[in-house]
C-alpha cells in the first residue's frame, strides 16, 4: 500500500469510527434491533415473571418458518397451562380447568416479553442508554424508556448484546420501583431451536373440555365511538366486537397503544357485575364507569389516571346512537 493510500485509509477510518460508535450508543437503534429480533429469530428459554408476591416460571419457544411466527408458552408452575400463538390464532390450553379455547391473534401482544413499536415511541418516551452489564450469563446492554408525562409507567430493559433480545424487562412506577419484572434464566438463539412437536393447536385437546367455556366469538368491527382528550402518543391498535357465549351480551373491545403500553376498553350495555370505580387485576389497573346508556371498563398496565382519561373522553358517535 502506498503512503498516499495509507493516509486515505487512516482518514476514512477517522470518519467511520465515530459513526460506528454513535450507532452502537444509539438506544433507538437497539430498540429497532430488539423488535426485529423478536419477530425474526428462533429463540428458546426459561424465564420468571414477578409481580408483587407472585412468581411464575415459564418456558418460551419462538420459531420462524417460511416467514411465519409461532410461539409456545408453557407455565412451569403447579397449574400447567399453555399458550400457542401463530399467524392465525391464539390457543390457550388449561388442563387444570378442563378447557381449550381458540381466539384471534392479537398483533400488539407477545408472550413472555415486552412488545414495542420503535417508530411510535418518541412521542411518549425518551430512550436512554444506561451502559453494559450481564444477565443470564450473557453480555447485555441496559436501556431505559422514560415517560414524558404522568400517563404511563417507565421501562428498564437489558438486551442481549449479541442478538438484541430482551433478557430482562422491568415495568417501573413514578419512583422507579419495579411493578412487573421478567427475567430470563437461560436463552438459546439460532437455527437449532425447533418448534415443540406437541404444541400443534389442531391436535391439542383436554379430556372433558367444556365447550361453553371456550373463547368468546370475536369479529372485526367499526368503532362507533370517539375518544377525545386522550393522553398523547396513544393510537388505535385494534377494534373488535365480542359476543360472550352463554351471556347473550356483546361488548365493543377497543385497544390503544403508545408503542409499548396498551389500554383495552370494553364497552357494552350495563350488566350486573360491571366494575364501578378503580380496581387492580393482577399487574394491571382497571377503571369502570357509566357512559350514557352504556358501561365502559378500561384495563391496562398504566396509571389509574390514564384509564380515567380514556373513559372520560369516550363519546358515542351520533350516527351510532340507538
Amino acid at each position: 500500500m502506498t503512503p498516499a493510500a495509507r493516509r486515505w485509509r487512516a482518514t476514512l477510518l477517522c470518519w467511520l469510527l465515530p459513526a460506528v460508535a454513535a450507532a452502537a450508543d444509539d438506544p433507538m437503534r437497539w430498540l429497532v434491533r430488539m423488535d426485529q429480533a423478536l419477530r425474526e429469530l428462533n429463540y428458546e428459554g426459561r424465564f420468571v415473571y414477578v409481580h408483587g408476591q407472585t412468581i411464575e416460571s415459564l418456558h418460551l419457544i419462538h420459531t420462524v418458518r417460511d416467514g411465519r411466527e409461532r410461539e409456545h408458552l408453557t407455565s412451569l408452575n403447579d397449574a400447567a397451562r399453555e399458550v400457542v400463538r401463530d399467524e392465525d390464532a391464539t390457543t390457550c390450553i388449561m388442563p387444570d380447568m378442563g378447557t381449550v379455547s381458540v381466539g384471534p391473534r392479537y398483533p400488539h401482544r407477545r408472550g413472555g416479553v415486552v412488545r414495542l413499536e420503535p417508530q411510535q415511541l418518541g412521542e411518549a418516551y425518551e430512550a436512554r442508554l444506561d451502559g453494559p452489564g450481564r444477565v443470564a450469563g450473557r453480555s447485555a446492554v441496559f436501556l431505559s424508556l422514560v415517560p414524558r408525562d404522568q400517563f404511563r409507567y417507565g421501562y428498564r430493559l437489558a438486551l442481549d448484546a449479541a442478538s438484541a433480545l430482551p433478557l430482562r424487562t422491568e415495568l417501573v412506577d413514578e419512583a422507579g420501583a419495579p411493578l412487573v419484572q421478567t427475567l430470563f434464566l437461560d436463552l438459546q438463539v439460532g437455527p437449532d431451536v425447533r418448534p415443540d412437536p406437541d404444541s400443534d393447536p389442531a391436535t391439542a385437546a383436554v379430556e372433558g373440555a367444556s365447550p361453553e367455556r371456550a373463547a368468546p366469538v370475536l369479529r372485526q368491527a367499526p368503532v362507533p365511538w370517539t375518544f377525545t382528550d386522550l393522553p398523547r402518543g396513544f393510537r388505535l391498535a385494534m377494534a373488535t366486537q365480542r359476543n360472550l357465549p352463554g351471556v347473550g351480551r356483546e361488548l365493543q373491545h377497543v385497544v390503544f397503544s403508545d408503542g409499548v403500553a396498551s389500554v383495552s376498553i370494553y364497552i357494552g350495555a350495563p350488566g350486573y357485575h360491571d366494575l364501578e370505580g378503580e380496581a387492580t387485576v393482577g399487574p394491571a389497573n382497571a377503571f369502570g364507569a357509566r357512559v350514557g346508556e352504556f358501561h365502559a371498563t378500561a384495563l391496562g398496565e398504566v396509571p389509574p389516571s390514564t384509564l380515567k382519561a380514556f373513559v372520560a373522553g369516550l363519546r358515542r358517535q351520533p350516527e351510532a346512537t340507538p
